[in-house]
This record gives structure tokens, C-alpha cells and sequence, in this order.
């Protein structure tokens, strides 16, 4: 029963049960008839031989023609005893038949020998017999008073059939054939419903279908056709959330009470009516309506014509009647009252005759031409034969693969469109529309910009993290070593070596991770006035003689959340730059701004927020930057430097690190004048507290044990002998897994958990959240390359006390370990080294 309401295929259904009821039943084979025309065919089988349900499929009789052999009413004559219980034909007092019409026998060879053909009422073909099945069972399935099918059971054994078994069969065939019955009228409604929804969009007028409201307005909508979709721009989804009104013009002038009446007294009203499209045209129709009730309500089926073509057409002959005066007169009325529009339209547009002569042009238009001709002044009458470089007959066709002709000119981008006239005295001629949509370019380019240095970034991450477990051990072994008694001197030289090339590697892996922005950050409030003018005293002393540096700022607060050391690289990376782009000299300026953002569109760049913002504007007067350069200035490791003079990495660091303090760049170029790049960060209202500087000394442990958990192995070594050096006691785990299984083994004895944050198996931060279940009091230090600033939250409540960025210093790691086992650091420290 499960499975008639769950199932609501009909094939899935039919398959599902007699499955069920061989497989629970334990009969051999299982079959379900269907009435299909005059005949109940096999719908479905289970365990009979292919040849059988060939065989038997068809029920009905033929006669030597092959025709179908009809009763004196016309009924097709079907067969065998399957055609009994189809058909009614059963005597109740035999013992094989049951009061409901259904057949059983646990033998068929006993009826056949002990029955008559007049006892079987029908022809037999024995079919079931002369496979061996003994056992067999004819259920009928009926809807209501209607038989539409048939249960078969088989079975090659005797007696496996009861007076029980075949009242639940009888049962449970018509609870199945009311479940089928039901399916068939779904799916006769749905084909129904498909039918009318064909027609319907076949139609060429709109239809719509509405509720009447309980003022006796027109109401809700409830179903609409495609071609009133088209008429007014919406989906159907959009129209059926909206009411008539919200289509229908408040100065359409239809007397609606009237017409409501009117149809309320069952007459079917033509009336006018104005409709509002989604691109806020109005559209006068034709409405053709009548009253109705659907499902209990009262509703309006209505049928509405866009009647424009027609209007315009009898507009057309009412002006072809008037007199010549008149018409001047008017088309006179009509170019003032167009030039109006044009005036206030967002848009170029121009008005062109059959010969290409400008007729009317709007300001706008006025200000496109002098950019897209070598024409500085326009004026009427000046004939229009090239724009942007391309042939005004270019322009005037169709674009072959979009709505707009797209044209470029001085860095600028227009897209173009015509409509020719077809009537009235300027038939023949054209309107033209120009669309300057240079600041969507822009805005388009930099979201793919956005797009493209993210999924590098994401790349770079990786790489990263990667280098800095290799380094890792590089830094620590080589400070571990140095610290060795008696160090031969050329030893401890090539030591230093070692130790120094590290921590330039390193240094290379945070210009990516600052392009990837997964950086650490230690944010505090900055004030870039007093940051700046130590800059520029360090700029005057170390840039040549010849370029010459301006700081401009005003009396406004110029302080952000941000990273010292990070900001003073990037203004490095942009003065370096701005210093190789004059070589003869120049000027280097850089002003400070307040801006206040009231609305996004005002922003001077996308998804800028609302607030107020700190511009800094760092500019050269050198060689510019070069139009296909642009687009990749930001791209890691792109330069145009020579060989040995640049990495390709200073901008992608600009970059990177103003993203990730929530800020945006931009920058202006022009060849041979010089460029500007703007940098905007969220201005700070209230400063916040300074965080304390970290001490650099080396701190020696107690012996206390420290879990350390890395995935990386030579890592993972580099760390254990560091913290053997510091004298600590060590135990490891290589990921969070493991190191749950160590935890269990030494709990007692474990003072702090040491751990990677980025694990293949269970990561450090699903460490330190399993771990604080089970411990509450235990200290965790997680070990990252990347920036905690959205997780420190989440991470001071698992236990976390402290973060060390990758790879770590020895001094650093002692003094945060002492501080941590000390009990010093009771939640996650905003900084790490």
C-alpha cells in the first residue's frame, strides 16, 4: 500500500508492485493485463518465458480472416478464462470461481479433467496448463464499476493458493487498479492541460485569465499565454505574482465599474485599454472579456490584441486627409515637440533623412559626433557618411550577431543602433542611437580582472603554503645550527648564507601570498600622514636628484585599519615603479583625500560600499603605461622590465595587499604624460588600541610536553628538534586524525598541542574543535601561512591561544610556547611571524 500512494510514474508503479508481490508472495510468475482498446494486453510480466507473453498477450478472438470476432452488441469476444474474469462471465456457485469474479485452481490439470468447456464458459487455450503451471490465479482489477485489468499469479506447484490469500489479492487488485485509474486521469488531465497551454501560445493574441477581487475589480491573474508574456515583457512567473492593475494604464479611461456590470450579467464586453509594458511603453489593446467561475470563484477569461499597428494606421489616413497646411503645421508641432524629447533623452540621438542629412540631433548626439568624425562642428543639413571609421551604411544595417554595431575611438567605446522610418514625411529617412558606454567597459573589465587574479590567487595560495613547509625546516635547522658551541667560522659563514636565502624565499612567498591575499595581517588603526612623510624623507634620500617628490594632504583624519609593514610595501612597490618610469626625471606626487560614498553608483569603482573612504593618489610624470600592457599590469609575475630587473611580483603584491584590507585600485595612464594609481581604503571612525610589540627573545621550555601535528614530514622534524633544543618534550602526530589517537594515548602528560592549520586528514582547526571537547582547558598554536582574520573568533572558542605564520623564526616559536605554557596567552593572539 506503501508504495500505490508513493509512486507516482505509472510504469514505476505497475514495475514496483509485482516485484513486491513476487518476491513477498514467493509465485514463480506474476503478470498485469491492461485494457488498451478493445483488448487487455500484457502490461507488465515477471517470470513468465518472452514466448508466452507473446503468445498469450492478446485476449481477443479471431476468425479465419483475421478479423476480430464481436458479440451481438459489438464487444470483441475474448478468450480463455482471462477473458471470463475480464468480461463477467463466471458462475459463483463453481468452486473456482469467487463472488467478486475472480479465478483459482491449485491444479490445472485436475479442472481441465474434471470441467467441461460449458463449465469454462469460454474457449480454453491451455497455454497455462501446457507450460506446467499447476497453480493459477486471475484477479480482477476494477475502478469504480469499470474492470481496466487484470492480476495473474503462476505457479508450476499445487496448491498454492487459498480463500484467504485470494481475498487479500482481490483486495489489494482494486486498491491498485484505483492508484492506476487515478495515474491514467492525471495523465489525461496533464496531456489536457498541454493541449490548451498549445493553443493557447499558438494563438496571435494575448490571453489572460483573472480572479475577480472582493472590491469587484479585476484581480489577480492566475494564468497568461506567450504572447502576452512578449506583448509586455514579463516572464509568465512575473505575470502571475502581479494583478490587472498592475498592467493597465491609470489614464487608460476605461470605465472599469461599468464593464464589471456589465459582465457580471453574463455579456461578453468589447472594450479599449491601455496596457504598460516592462520597458514602461503603453500599448493600446482590445479586450475581449467574459465572465466565468473557476474552481468555485468567479473569474475573467479575456482575450487582448495589441491594436498599436492598427491605430497608427488609421492615424496614417486621418493625416492623409488633412490639408497641406494642416500636415505642416503639424509635422512642424511634431519636430519641436521631438527635438524636446531628444533634449532629455539619456542618449545620442540623431534624426537622418533618406540622403544621410542630419534633420535633428540632441545635445548629446552633438557632443558624440566631434569624437566619432573629423568634423568638429555640426550643424542641420550636414550630410553623415562615416562614424568611429566605419561607413554610415555599415551602421544603418543590421548587426549580424547583436542589437548594437560596436564602435571605438579615442579609448572610447560607443555602441550604435538605427530604426528606419517607414512613414510620414521623413519615411525613408533613419534614427540613429549612440551610447557612450565607456565606464561599462571599464566596470566590465575590471570585474574580469577581479575574476581572473582571483583564481591566480588561489593557485598562488597553494604554491605557497607548499614552499613555506619546505622552508620551514630550512630556517629552523639553520638557527639551530648557528646556536651550535665552537662553530667553525666558515661553517657559520655558509650557515648565514643559508639562513639569509632563506628568508628571502620567504620574503618571495609573502609578495605571493600578498597577491593571493591569504597573507597574515597585523591591522592596527594607522594614521598614513605621519606613515608618509617618513616615507617621502626616505624617498628624497634614496630616489635621484632629478625627480622630485610632493606629499599633499589636508586637515582631515587619514586613518585606516591596516598592516604598517604591508603599507609601507606597497608604496615601495609604486614609487620603485614610478622611479623606473622617469629615467630623465620628473615629479612624483602623492595626496591624500577624504571621500564620502553615498550611493554605490557614485563610488569612484564597482562594489565600492557606502561610507567613507581614505584616497591615496601616488603619481609620475613618466613614460605611461601602454594600452595592451594594461589589462595584465596586476597579473603575477608580468613585467616589461628586462631581464634581472624586475620579478613581475610588485604589482600583483599592490594588489593583493590592498584587497585584503578590504580595499580597491585604479589607475589612469596616458603615454608620454605619465600615471596615476588610486588606492581606496575604508576610513577608521574611532582609532582602535594598538597591539603590543612581540619580544624577539629566545625562551627556553620546562620539560613540558608538546603535541606537534604536521603533515609534512620534513617539517614536522625541523619542528620536533627545534622544540628538543628549547627543551621540551615532543610527541607527534602527521594530521588531526592521528593526532586525536596521540592525545588519547598521553593525555595526562600533554601541556599544549603544536599544530598545521592546512591538513589533507582533519585540519588543524578540526583539531582544536575535537580537542576542546574533549579538553576544555588544553592550549592550542596553530601554524599558518594564511591570514585568521574571519576564523580568530571561532578559533579563540576551541582553545586556540596563538598563530605562528610560516615558516616560524626559533625566537618567536620559544617566546610564544613559553607564553603559552605559562598560561600567558588565554585567547588567539592577533599576530604571528
Amino acid at each position: 500500500m506503501h508504495l500505490i500512494n508513493e509512486s507516482d510514474d505509472l510504469h514505476d508503479l505497475v514495475e514496483s508492485v509485482l516485484t513486491l508481490l513476487q518476491h513477498e508472495l514467493d509465485y514463480e510468475a506474476v503478470g498485469l493485463r491492461l485494457k488498451q482498446g478493445d483488448d487487455f494486453p500484457y502490461y507488465e510480466t515477471r517470470g513468465f518465458p518472452p514466448e508466452f507473453v507473446q503468445a498469450e498477450s492478446s485476449l481477443c478472438a479471431l476468425d479465419q480472416h483475421g478479423e476480430l470476432v464481436r458479440d451481438s452488441v459489438g464487444n470483441p469476444v475474448l478468450e480463455c478464462m482471462c477473458g471470463n474474469v475480464l468480461c463477467g462471465r463466471f458462475d459463483p456457485a463453481l468452486p473456482f470461481y469467487t463472488g467478486r469474479g475472480s479465478f483459482w485452481t491449485n491444479s490445472t490439470t485436475a479442472l481441465l479433467a474434471s470441467t467441461s468447456e460449458a463449465d469454462r464458459q469460454a474457449r480454453m487455450r491451455n497455454r497455462c496448463n501446457g507450460e506446467g503451471y499447476e497453480s493459477v490465479a486471475l484477479i480482477p482489477m476494477r475502478a469504480a464499476a469499470e474492470t481496466i485489468g487484470l492480476l495473474q499469479f503462476n505457479d508450476h506447484r499445487v496448491g498454492r493458493f487459498d480463500p484467504q490469500t485470494i481475498a487479500f489479492l482481490e483486495y489489494l487488485a482494486d486498491s491498485l487498479a484505483t492508484a492506476l485509474a487515478h495515474r491514467r486521469t492525471e495523465a489525461a488531465l496533464r496531456e489536457s492541460e498541454a493541449r490548451y497551454r498549445s493553443l493557447a501560445d499558438a494563438t496571435t493574441d494575448a490571453i489572460y485569465s483573472h480572479y475577480v477581487g472582493e472590491d469587484g475589480r479585476p484581480g489577480a491573474l492566475f494564468e497568461v499565454n506567450d504572447v502576452a508574456c512578449r506583448m509586455l515583457g514579463y516572464t509568465r512567473e512575473e505575470l502571475l505574482r502581479m494583478e490587472v492593475a498592475d498592467v493597465d494604464a491609470s489614464d487608460s479611461g476605461a470605465d472599469i465599474p461599468a464593464l464589471m456590470a456589465e459582465l457580471a450579467e453574463g455579456k461578453d464586453v468589447l472594450f479599449l485599454q491601455t496596457h504598460v509594458a516592462r520597458d514602461g511603453r503603453h500599448i493600446p489593446v482590445e479586450v475581449h472579456a467574459r465572465m466565468s467561475t473557476y474552481q468555485g470563484k468567479p473569474v475573467i477569461f479575456s482575450t487582448v490584441r495589441d491594436i498599436t499597428e492598427r491605430l497608427r494606421a488609421e492615424e496614417e489616413r486621418k493625416q492623409v486627409e488633412q490639408e497641406r497646411e494642416r500636415l505642416l503645421l503639424q509635422v512642424q508641432e511634431q519636430t519641436r515637440q521631438m527635438q524636446q524629447i531628444m533634449d532629455t533623452v539619456p542618449e545620442g540621438v540623431l534624426l537622418l533623412d533618406a540622403e544621410w542629412r542630419v534633420v535633428l540631433c540632441n545635445p548629446l548626439a552633438l557632443t558624440y559626433l566631434p569624437v566619432l568624425t573629423e568634423t568638429a562642428v555640426w550643424e542641420t543639413g550636414q550630410t553623415l557618411t562615416v562614424l568611429g571609421g566605419h561607413p554610415i551604411a555599415e551602421l544603418l544595417s543590421p548587426p549580424p550577431h547583436r542589437l548594437w554595431h560596436e564602435v571605438d575611438e579615442d579609448r572610447r567605446h560607443f555602441q550604435i543602433t538605427a530604426h528606419t522610418i517607414g512613414t510620414g514625411p521623413m519615411k525613408g529617412g533613419w534614427v540613429l542611437v549612440i551610447r557612450d558606454v565607456t565606464e561599462e567597459y571599464a566596470i566590465r573589465e575590471t570585474a574580469q580582472r577581479q575574476d581572473r587574479l582571483a583564481t591566480v590567487g588561489q593557485l598562488a595560495a597553494g604554491i605557497a603554503h607548499d614552499f613555506n613547509n619546505i622552508l620551514a625546516g630550512i630556517v629552523l635547522y639553520s638557527q639551530m645550527s648557528l646556536r651550535t658551541p665552537n662553530l667553525p667560522p666558515p661553517l657559520q659563514e655558509r650557515l648565514n648564507i643559508i639562513a639569509n636565502q632563506a628568508h628571502r624565499a620567504a620574503d618571495l612567498i609573502n609578495q605571493i601570498l600578498d597577491f593571493s591575499r591569504s597573507t597574515a595581517l597585523d591591522r592596527l588603526p594607522l594614521d598614513l600622514v605621519p606613515l608618509l612623510k617618513e616615507q617621502v624623507k626616505l624617498w628624497e634620500r634614496t630616489l635621484p636628484e632629478n625627480i622630485r617628490v610632493d606629499f599633499v594632504y589636508g586637515a582631515d583624519n587619514y586613518t585606516i585599519d591596516a598592516d604598517p609593514t604591508r603599507m609601507q610595501q606597497v608604496f615601495m612597490n609604486l614609487v620603485v615603479n614610478a622611479r623606473d618610469a622617469m629615467p630623465d626625471g620628473g615629479t612624483l606626487s602623492i595626496e591624500l583625500t577624504r571621500l564620502r560614498v553615498t550611493k554605490p553608483k557614485y563610488a569612484p569603482l564597482p562594489n565600492m560600499a557606502v561610507g567613507d573612504w581614505v584616497q591615496i593618489a601616488i603619481s609620475d610624470t613618466g613614460t605611461g603605461i601602454p594600452e595592451d600592457v594594461l589589462p595584465y599590469i596586476y597579473d603575477p609575475f608580468f613585467t616589461t622590465k628586462s631581464k634581472g630587473k624586475g620579478t613581475g611580483l610588485g604589482l600583483s603584491q599592490v594588489y593583493g595587499i590592498v584587497s585584503s584590507h578590504d580595499g580597491f585600485v585604479d589607475v589612469h595612464t596616458e603615454m608620454n604624460v605619465g600615471t596615476t594609481f588610486f588606492l581606496y581604503f575604508p576610513a577608521l571612525a574611532l582609532p582602535k588600541s594598538p597591539v603590543d610589540a612581540v619580544s624577539g627573545d629566545l625562551s627556553l621550555g620546562h620539560g613540558e610536553t608538546i603535541l606537534v601535528v604536521e603533515d609534512n614530514a620534513a617539517a614536522r622534524a625541523a619542528i620536533v628538534a627545534s622544540l628538543e633544543l628549547l627543551n621540551y618534550h615532543v610527541v607527534e602526530a602527521e594530521n588531526g586524525k592521528a593526532a586525536l589517537k596521540v592525545f588519547a594515548e598521553h593525555r595526562e602528560d600533554i601541556a599544549l598541542v603544536l599544530s598545521d592549520l592546512v591538513m589533507a586528514e582533519m585540519g588543524g582547526k578540526a583539531l582544536a574543535q575535537a580537542l576542546h571537547e574533549q579538553a576544555p582547558a588544553l592550549r592550542v598554536v596553530l601554524m599558518t601561512g594564511h591570514s585568521l582574520t574571519e576564523e580568530r573568533e571561532m578559533l579563540r572558542e576551541a582553545g586556540v591561544v596563538a598563530w605562528i605564520q610560516k615558516p616560524p623564526e626559533l625566537e618567536y616559536l620559544a617566546e610564544t610556547l613559553a607564553k603559552a605554557c605559562a598560561g600567558e596567552l588565554d585567547s588567539a593572539h592577533d599576530q604571528g611571524r
